[in-house]
């Protein structure tokens, strides 16, 4: 098995008495796309810190490219780009001055395609540019000088749909040139769109690492039932049907595997309407979530 670009292992911080994140163990591998679930205070910015060795684990160990970020900390970050979930940009600085600046730290730095590509005028101070436009600055920068690994905390936020399209389209093509990617989104839409492979986490625990071909594979389907006569609860009970909605004639159940004896019970009654869907990628995750 190729060496992993990202490996955590039995990562632990502790903040006091409080722990951030408990025994994560988490891979990335090159050439990926990896998407980081949670919600919020899950410890999702917890573990990107512990990675990019702003924070040290209490616990636990954070190889990056193969090497303990502890002890080659510098040596890593010059080969990532990272996007913070707030990006600290100079007010009075315009986008070409950060470019500048960032093309003396970094070869092969050129924005200029990366800013035509979002629409990005490189001549505005900071102070000057809306929170979207701060947003393709924070990017681009990020992508500066080719990097081999990407880090990044929601990388649409704020962005219009045409534009979250263009970055999707960004990074299948650094993909694509040998690039990998860890990113840390709410969106689950995006994640569907971009990722190859998903972790989530909960309560500062993995509870989940799959691929999106497999997780698409879950079984799972939305039934919504109308009678014109009373529907007897007892009906549709089983250990895999949970019942989301019901009324004397209506009922919405989510079913896990087979659907055939929920079908079969429905056709029992005086059907007004019968519709039967897949779950959506969101009701997927959010069984992790529980």
């Amino acid at each position: 098995m190729a060496q992993a670009i990202i490996k955590l292992t039995n990562v632990t911080k502790l903040y006091g008495r409080h722990r951030g994140i408990d025994g994560v163990n988490l891979s990335v591998q090159a050439n990926e796309i990896f998407g980081f679930l949670g919600p919020n205070g899950a410890g999702k910015t917890t573990t990107i810190r512990c990675i990019m060795d702003f924070i040290r684990p209490s616990q636990g160990s954070v190889k990056v490219f193969g090497k303990d970020m502890h002890t080659n900390s510098v040596q890593a970050k010059a080969k990532i780009g990272f996007l913070p979930a707030d990006s600290m940009l100079y007010p009075k600085w315009t986008g070409q001055d950060h470019s500048d600046y960032y093309g003396n730290l970094r070869s092969n730095a050129n924005i200029s395609e990366l800013a035509n590509r979002l629409d990005l005028d490189l001549n505005v101070q900071v102070r000057h540019l809306s929170t979207g436009n701060k947003q393709k600055l924070a990017l681009a920068l990020a992508m500066l000088g080719k990097p081999d690994l990407l880090i990044m905390d929601e990388p649409t936020k704020g962005l219009d749909p045409l534009l979250q399209q263009e970055i999707y389209n960004i990074l299948h093509e650094y993909k694509r040139g040998g690039g990998t990617v860890f990113v840390s989104s709410h969106n689950l839409p995006e994640v569907e769109k971009i990722c190859d492979r998903v972790g989530v986490i909960k309560d500062g625990t993995i509870v989940a690492s799959e691929t999106m071909q497999s997780i698409r594979a879950k079984s799972i389907h939305i039934v919504t039932v109308s009678t014109t006569n009373k529907i007897a609860l007892d009906d549709f009970k089983s250990p895999k049907t949970e019942i989301i909605h019901y009324s004397e004639k209506h009922i919405i159940l989510k079913v896990h595997g087979n659907i055939n004896p929920t079908v079969q019970a429905a056709s029992r009654y005086k059907l007004k309407d019968l519709e039967v869907t897949h779950a959506n990628l969101e009701d997927i995750f959010l069984e992790y979530y529980r």
